[in-house]
């Protein structure tokens, strides 16, 4: 059976009229008013909610558009919010389009409203090229961001999770595009609305306003813009929104602002998370065992992103894209970011990987432009060396060096080095941090486990699941042949280009992975030359076809610990006391179904404590979308993910399954 795609999306199939507006030849509609688009958008949408009065009193303002077209209503509310929002204060906007422009598009759009084009540009340049899915885009310094969710309207609603102060609904007229004007999009918006939630769009239609009416929106009437003779507008009269997560994967009440917040690890990991809350204004510092960043897992000198290509149709493999997408845009903005040539070659084990990797690619699995399937005279052409077989090209794809990356992300955050926590304790209002010697360290309100397989010693509350494996990687001397090598290739294993050392020019070829035990332990700590010869031979039996393009001469190796899970996906998000979390949910292995969310309470969880661990192998090419995540559920922000991928990440995902499965027994 083949699976749906939730979050497929469609053309938008536009013409243009000789003065550059825009129509949908899809809804025969038009996208703004060719006379004073903006002057109505200003009218209907700003006015309608009452900004910028509404924002003046917020820290943070969370605004959700139905039908993001153009962008036009959020260019507006960017330029408004810029002239008045106080200091210190961020925006941030939801944009939902089953049907989105490309950036050029939004440019062109755009044109006749020269006052707006400064702020189209810089969205242009900072978003990806369009592709289902999500992605968060940090504009004006970090104090707009916007999150652009691409798929059918009432998918990307029911997997939404997040709490909002106002809706623009503009989705084209309901006679024309009806699958917007539901019942259930309707429902769905009260669930994500707050008390006084303000709403407000272009349409009077007598069935939008008592559809809006019956969900708890109090609606009323205003003349509208111009020839048109009214539209609507409206408060949400009801409690908080509500959570779409299964109880078994709550999240916790978000922080207060001035939250003290504790990141254990400097890795990429802990340095992604910090650097996600302290662009939104969080209180953040750094507690690193080493005397330095990245010198564990994360501690290579240099590490490959690029993206695994995978069922398009999975929520596991939207994640991964996502994740892949929001890297490359994040390495692209930073000083430090990619490093020497961009490109990566991925040639598979056999014919079959690459057949698959064709249908994944066709099905979408990433935008156009982002991976192409070549011969391998095409291949060995981008290469600059001899490529055995056909594969895949990803022109984004590139090498990051991990130390200068994670000391950028952590430029403005206090980092305290040679602190290696043994121990937390709760207390009444916030946690202490304690060394080996049981010498206190640090105190916080929050505490993120960012520590990689040393988030298992200080989270003996639950069993995370992690798994720790030795990650080895060699050292190889430049052949005549191998030094013309222009960019990274993965084989079932990896080599990278020549990299400038401190007295030779070296590949990197890599990895191994290892199940730590005490019999191998000894020679990974003790003998690097060793370690690197090992690795090599391994890398090189993965493909008979580059082996004979590179030396024999192995200058060394470096090996390091990586916390994986058992489905390769991170831990993310609260934590909570295994005990009383069984009780709660023991009834899960006789098949029933908890509707009602337990209160944090009745689970006696250990307020204000978080985990950000089990990054694998890929930690840089994942980090920084999954930081995003987990912030914006400790900020009560929008989630940039579907319900599904935020369940997915949880901790408590394997020991609901272990109770699906009858293989946890407690004690009456």
């Amino acid at each position: 059976m083949v699976q749906q795609n939730q979050f497929s999306i469609g053309a938008p199939m536009l013409s243009w009229d000789g003065r550059g507006a825009p129509y949908s030849d899809r809804v025969s509609d038009i996208y703004y008013s060719q006379d004073n688009g903006l002057a109505e958008s200003e009218y209907v949408f700003l006015s309608g909610i009452e900004a910028p009065e509404v924002w003046l009193c917020k820290k943070r303002f969370v605004i959700g558009e139905l039908g993001f077209g153009t962008g036009l209503n959020f260019f507006i509310t960017w330029a408004k919010w810029r002239e008045t929002a106080p200091p210190g204060s961020s925006l941030h906007y939801v944009g939902i389009e089953g049907f989105p422009l490309q950036p050029f598009e939004i440019l062109r759009a755009m044109r006749p409203f020269p006052q707006l084009l400064p702020l189209a540009k810089e969205l242009a340049e900072s978003i990806s090229p369009v592709h289902q899915g999500y992605q968060l885009v940090h504009l004006e310094k970090n104090r707009v961001i916007l999150n652009l969710f691409l798929g059918p309207i009432g998918n990307i609603l029911s997997g939404l999770t997040g709490t909002f102060d106002a809706w623009y609904l503009d989705g084209f007229t309901p006679t024309k595009n009806p699958e917007m004007w539901t019942p259930n999009v309707f429902k769905e918006l009260a669930r994500l609305s707050q008390n006084l939630t303000r709403v407000a769009t272009f349409t009077a239609s007598s069935n939008v306003r008592k559809g809006l009416t019956s969900v708890g929106f109090n609606m009323a009437k205003r003349p509208g813009f111009g020839a048109k003779r009214e539209c609507l507008f409206g408060k949400f009269i009801g409690s908080a929104a509500k959570s779409n997560l299964r109880p078994y994967f709550r999240l916790r009440e978000p922080i207060s602002g001035s939250s003290r917040i504790a990141v254990i690890g400097g890795g990429v990991a802990g340095s992604a998370i910090a650097n996600f809350l302290e662009l939104n204004g969080a209180n953040v510092s750094i507690y690193e065992q080493n005397a330095n960043l990245a010198s564990e897992g994360s501690g290579n000198p240099a590490v490959i992103i690029q993206p695994r290509i995978s069922d398009s149709a999975s929520p596991t493999a939207r994640f991964q894209t996502d994740a892949y997408l929001t890297a490359v845009k994040t390495f692209e903005s930073l000083k430090t970011g990619f490093v020497g040539q961009r490109g990566a070659i991925s040639i598979g084990r056999n014919e079959e990987t690459l057949v698959r990797h064709l249908k994944h690619l066709r099905e979408g699995a990433l935008p156009k432009g982002f991976a192409d399937i070549l011969n391998k005279a095409d291949l060995s052409d981008e290469a600059g060396i001899n490529i055995p077989s056909a594969g895949v090209l990803h022109p984004q794809a590139g090498m990051i060096n991990p130390l200068s990356v994670c000391k950028e992300f952590l430029e403005r955050i206090e980092c305290r080095f040679n602190i290696r926590v043994e121990k937390i304790k709760r207390t009444a209002s916030e946690w202490v941090l304690y060394s080996k010697s049981n010498q206190e360290v640090g105190r916080a309100e929050v505490i993120i486990l960012a520590n990689s397989i040393g988030s298992i010693i200080l989270s003996d509350w639950c069993n995370l699941h992690l798994t720790a494996k030795r990650g080895s990687v060699s050292f190889v001397e430049p052949s005549p042949h191998s030094k013309s090598l222009r960019c990274s290739i993965s084989y079932g294993g990896y080599v990278t280009p020549a990299l400038s050392g401190a007295q030779n020019r070296y590949h990197i070829m890599g990895a191994t992975f290892d199940q730590i035990s005490s019999k191998n332990e000894q020679k990974y700590n003790n003998d690097a030359d060793m370690v690197g010869l090992r690795n090599y031979k391994i890398m090189l039996k993965r493909s008979e076809g580059l082996s004979k393009l590179f030396s024999t001469k192995v200058l060394g190796g470096r090996s390091a610990v990586r916390a994986t899970t058992s489905d390769h996906l991170p831990v993310v998000g609260p934590l909570f006391l295994e005990e009383e979390f069984v009780r709660e949910f023991i009834d899960i292995r006789h098949g029933r179904f908890h509707k009602v969310m337990p209160s944090s309470k009745s689970l006696n969880e250990p307020e204000g404590l978080y985990v950000f661990s089990g990054l694998g192998s890929h930690g840089f090419s994942l980090a920084n979308h999954t930081a995003s995540l987990l912030g914006a559920q400790m900020l009560g922000l929008p989630i940039p993910a579907d319900r599904k991928v935020v369940e997915g990440l949880h901790p408590s995902r394997f020991l609901v399954r272990d109770l699906k499965r009858g293989r946890i027994k407690i004690e009456k």
